[in-house]
């Protein structure tokens, strides 16, 4: 039986299954109904957010119409023990504010929020007072005999909590906010707006299976797209000055490199770059960065040959630098289809960077659109996609929603963003660190570390949300098993410990440990890959001549 809980990610993680019983969805994931709610309304009988829920956390919603006389409010309460799936909170429920048609529901009203230091306030929340939005000003809430104020506007409870065992009752005066079509939950769950959609998020994260799991360390990092290795400096951005805050400050800053830009690289930069790897480095940012480059109808060749050719520049950077490039994809603009996130694991990409924003812009009438902005990271075609933001807006809440998806923080930006200092990072990394221990680096260390993990007596249990891992194995364990994967496609897997042990396991098969005292293992899912070829094309004028004026744009803004 799973044991993977909420904490890391969503109680619908937690609890899916490789059974045959499971349903697969269109990113590629399992999904297994594990836990009936029955969801009384004056008005609701259901919508795309309850459908998007039901798709994230693998629960099923049960719509019933209140009688007249009823209470106004909308009442949700798990209704069975669910004893397969080790559900232990039957009965549990949560009153919120009384529904709202989705028309009324564009114009946001500001709120100033307290939330209580009480231990039932998920992190990172507990104790803070942020500034947020909403589609109207709650009413307020009378507490009860027993009822803890978890939260507060202008004084006034909106967010109550009682418990009798280990059955928790919840209150909020706010309503389930509606999805209107071609929307997404990332679009009412945000650092912008959250407040209305947390308490029903973190009673569904409370209907969790027996056995917590841990997620990653909290990780961050920077991303700066279009900088290459010509030049000590690029634009507003100085690697020197960079490097140098980074290690004062603690954080990382990775730069998306353009592969056509491989042509030249100046010595020293790079050799500035070799010498800081673990506050500067590389990634990908398209192949020759032209409109809307990795989004284009392309045939199947055509995709592979593109990435490829990504690849080899990449290559060739990486021999004449001696620098590292990671293996993630950072397309430019964000525009990327899910046709070509397919190719990305089957040519070498271990994930692509992308925020759900994009994903939706440029993949209208997916499936899997709705559902976006909640799990730790998307899974799409087989590729791990991990989620970005702009250094603008309400940037700190939304690093504070990050966290509590346990989402990587990764906060992008381009050169102009520096052009009032380089303070600006290192507020936002003193932020991000004061939120407790967080795991910088670059973002092949970022990609290696998406996966929950739970110890079940002496098996240490992984559930991965990536196809390819790098494990820390606590002393305690004797025995490894992958279990769940994000894709079912992820069915064998390859593990190799850093002293040269190498085991090959199907999914829920246990691996033994025992006989090493290595702790520190790689693990690769074994995915099917397209054969390398080195075709040689010529490169399309405009995109050189586009880069070229790009870059000396960007170089002499200063």
């Amino acid at each position: 039986m799973s044991g993977f809980a909420a904490c890391s990610n969503s109680a619908a993680l937690s609890s899916l299954r490789t059974s045959p019983a499971s349903e697969v969805g269109a990113t590629g994931t399992r999904r297994q109904e594990g836990v009936l709610i029955t969801y009384r309304s004056a008005a609701v009988t259901g919508g795309a957010i309850f459908a998007a829920l039901e798709e994230v956390f693998g629960i099923q919603f049960c719509f019933t119409k209140a009688e007249a006389g009823e209470s106004q409010a909308d009442i949700l309460v798990a209704d069975r023990s669910g004893e397969k799936e080790g559900i232990q909170l039957a009965g549990s429920s949560l009153e919120m504010g009384a529904s709202m048609p989705s028309s009324s529901q564009r114009d946001l009203t500001q709120l100033d929020v307290s939330f209580s230091g009480d231990p039932d306030v998920p992190f990172p929340f507990r104790s803070r007072s942020l500034r947020t939005k909403a589609t109207r000003i709650p009413r307020s809430l009378v507490p009860k005999p027993g009822e803890k104020i978890l939260a507060t506007t202008n004084n006034l409870p909106v967010w109550l909590c009682s418990a009798e065992g280990t059955v928790k009752r919840y209150r909020s005066a706010l309503p389930v906010p509606s999805l209107s079509p071609g929307e997404s939950l990332c679009q009412v769950f945000n650092g912008e707006r959250f407040l209305e959609l947390l308490p029903l998020i973190q009673w569904l994260r409370e209907l969790r299976p027996v056995g917590g799991s841990e997620g990653p360390p909290l990780r961050a990092s920077f991303i700066f797209d279009d900088p290459n290795l010509h030049w000590p400096r690029y634009g507003f951005v100085d690697y020197r000055q960079v490097a140098a805050h980074a290690s004062r400050h603690n954080y990382h800053a990775g730069f998306a490199t353009i592969p056509l830009d491989a042509w030249f690289t100046h010595k020293p930069t790079a050799g500035l770059f070799r010498n800081n790897s673990d506050r500067l480095s590389l990634l990908v940012h398209g192949n020759n960065h032209i409109k809307e480059e990795l989004a284009q109808p392309y045939t199947e060749g055509e995709r592979v040959f593109l990435l490829q050719q990504a690849l080899q520049r990449i290559e060739h950077l990486e021999r004449v630098s001696g620098c590292n490039v990671c293996r993630v994809m950072v397309p430019p603009h964000g525009a990327c289809s899910e046709d070509m996130l397919a190719e990305m694991p089957r040519t070498g990409f271990e994930s692509a960077c992308i925020s759900h924003g994009s994903l939706k812009a440029h993949n209208r009438g997916a499936a899997w659109t709705p559902n976006l902005g909640i799990l730790q990271s998307e899974t799409i075609r087989a590729c791990p996609v991990l989620p970005r933001w702009g250094m603008n807006g309400d940037l700190f809440n939304t690093i504070l929603v990050a966290a509590y998806c346990r989402q990587a923080i990764i906060i992008r930006g381009h050169h102009q963003d520096l052009k009032g200092g380089i303070e600006k990072l290192d507020k936002i990394a003193g932020f991000i660190n004061a939120l407790g221990t967080v795991a910088w680096g670059d973002m092949t260390k970022v990609a290696r570390q998406n996966y929950e993990r739970v110890m079940d007596r002496s098996n240490y249990r992984i559930r991965p949300l990536g196809w390819k891992l790098e494990v820390q194995l606590p002393e305690a364990a004797q025995s490894m098993t992958i279990e769940s994967p994000a894709c079912t496609a992820w069915d064998r897997w390859i593990l190799r410990s850093s002293r040269g042990v190498a085991v090959e396991a199907r999914v829920g098969e246990a691996v033994s440990v025992v006989d090493t005292a290595d702790r520190h293992w790689s693990i690769e899912a074994l995915t099917q890959s397209v054969e390398q070829e080195r075709p040689r094309k010529g490169v399309p004028l405009v995109a050189v001549a586009r880069r070229l004026l790009t870059e000396s744009r960007d170089r002499l803004w200063i």
